[in-house]
């Protein structure tokens, strides 16, 4: 089997069928409303075994880069033309077929306007697995253009060894990136690490920027208030709701005053806690085991997001959507709330709960 092809009038004949690689891989999840090919599973790896066969003959894409994996080859059928996309997510739904690549482009089509659409898995390489165990980034897209911490380490101002703590991807990988960019970082494969607790050490720490979730006390500062406070730039966020935010912090941010006199992020009195964030989940709000409605969720959007979109993605089919408060209800299983947790349109998850009435 080379590929798995869908025309265009099975778009409109999606039924409860689940179709999907085993281990929870990459693969197909059906719903009513939705096909989707994508992450749809707590693993964030593909599987070793998979239902369906590697193909034998990757369709051509314009993908060169061989520190990023890049899952799924599409191939869009349109106006008589054949377009390939190398794809990190596909999306298709009876109304539309969406497919973003590794590098933050994309492609959103109405499915009225296409003849067929053919995925072709591509097998991961084969020390993807060896790899992901030591470090969580490897093979996945850059979130940002690495130059300037790669220029950082050219000149010297930062070693191998703190990028690759900061980035969690392979010595190899950052080496191989850096010379895309005219550095060569060869020679600084075995430099040694500072001391622990050696003033180096704790200056890099200090330096260091990782993924953050801080929950604000219940009733207490409004998390704008804490920002302010701390004068984290707005730049820095990827979440704000009610319960607090998510920013990418320096360990300098996070430790130490961001004014004369004023208090570390880490002791203000308004702040219940602050947690790594290093897969930039959505924070799952629960409520006590006897008062939950077992496998019910409601899902709070941003504002610049769309709820029925979000489910989909997810291959979640909603039994309730809020638009006007950018929400939608829905029964989960344990890896849809993962990949919902996983979208960076989606808020917060809470727990729907059984309300007692005396």
């Amino acid at each position: 089997m080379e590929g798995i092809e869908l025309h265009k009038w099975q778009f409109c004949a999606c039924s409860a069928t689940r179709l999907r690689a085993s281990g929870g891989g990459p693969g197909f999840s059906g719903s009513q409303r939705a096909w989707r090919v994508g992450r749809a599973s707590i693993q964030t790896r593909p599987p070793r075994t998979t239902v369906f066969d590697y193909t034998k003959e990757a369709l051509v894409t314009d993908w060169a880069d061989p520190t990023v994996h890049v899952p799924y080859s599409v191939a869009i059928e349109q106006d008589g033309e054949v377009q390939v996309h190398p794809a990190h997510l596909v999306t298709m739904t009876p109304d539309f077929v969406f497919v973003s690549d590794a590098v933050g482009g994309f492609q959103n089509l109405p499915t009225r306007s296409l003849r067929s659409v053919r995925v072709t898995i591509q097998k991961p390489p084969a020390d993807y697995d060896a790899l992901v165990d030591e470090y969580p980034n490897a093979y996945q897209p850059w979130d940002a253009d690495p130059d300037t911490l790669l220029r950082h380490v050219h000149e010297r101002r930062m070693t191998l060894a703190e990028v690759v703590r900061r980035q969690e991807r392979p010595p190899a990988h950052l080496i191989a990136k850096a010379r895309e960019f005219g550095y060569d970082l060869a020679d600084l494969l075995n430099s040694p690490e500072p001391e622990p607790d050696s003033s180096k050490a704790r200056g890099i720490e200090r330096g260091t920027s990782r993924d953050y979730l801080v929950l604000v006390k219940p009733g207490a500062a409004d998390p704008y208030q804490v920002l302010s406070r701390h004068r984290i730039e707005p730049e820095s966020l990827y979440r704000i709701a009610s319960w607090g935010f998510a920013a990418t912090l320096t360990g300098g941010q996070v430790e130490e005053p961001s004014t004369v006199g004023g208090i570390a992020l880490s002791e203000d009195p308004d702040v219940e806690s602050i947690e790594r964030d290093p897969h930039r989940l959505a924070p799952h709000l629960r409520v006590p085991q006897e008062q939950r409605v077992d496998r019910q969720y409601m899902v709070s959007i941003r504002r610049s997001g769309d709820p029925a979109i979000v489910a989909a993605r997810a291959g979640v089919s909603p039994s309730s959507v809020y638009s006007d408060i950018k929400a939608f209800a829905a029964d989960m299983t344990d890896a849809q709330v993962q990949a919902v947790r996983q979208d960076p349109d989606v808020l917060q998850v809470e727990d729907n709960s059984y309300v007692y009435v005396t």
